[in-house]
């Protein structure tokens, strides 16, 4: 058995297969997740967008609200905005309320106001100063602004 190995010609590699060969199949899964993932990025922007235009509306609102209920509207308002930053705030009132609120970033309430909140919100005293308003307004806009 002599087998002439002269006429045998050189192996041929296939060609490399390209970047990502996957089949129709896989790059419609694909498609569809990065439609669904855009689709959930966009119904959190517009819903955090609507969040935000609603508070601000209501917080505008508030300078047209009688002495009397300016500060239970301003505690619902702001309660509303820490319990969706921080679900555990729905339980809190009176110091550890806050409490809370001088450990989020904003502005720090001082013991005055704390005070002005306690005695107006929880022991019915409804009388309160220009002054007194406009601070407790420039807090709670501020506050706003650094967590909304």
């Amino acid at each position: 058995m002599n087998v002439d190995l002269s006429q045998l010609k050189d192996i041929h590699l296939p060609q490399k297969p390209p970047f990502l060969p996957l089949a129709l199949g896989w790059w419609l899964v694909i498609l569809g997740v990065l439609i669904a993932l855009m689709t959930i990025a966009v119904v959190f922007v517009l819903y955090w967008t609507s969040l935000r235009r609603t508070t601000r509306q209501e917080f505008k609102k508030l300078q047209y609200v009688p002495d009397g209920e300016y500060l239970p509207a301003l505690n619902r308002l702001l309660k509303r905005v820490a319990i969706h930053k921080a679900p555990e705030a729905a339980s809190l009132y009176g110091k550890d309320w806050f409490s809370f609120l001088n450990k989020t970033k904003g502005v720090h309430f001082t013991q005055e106001d704390v005070d002005l909140f306690e005695k107006r919100l929880y022991y019915g005293c409804r009388d309160m100063t220009q002054k007194q308003r406009e601070h407790i307004h420039a807090c709670a806009a501020l506050w706003l602004k650094h967590n909304l």
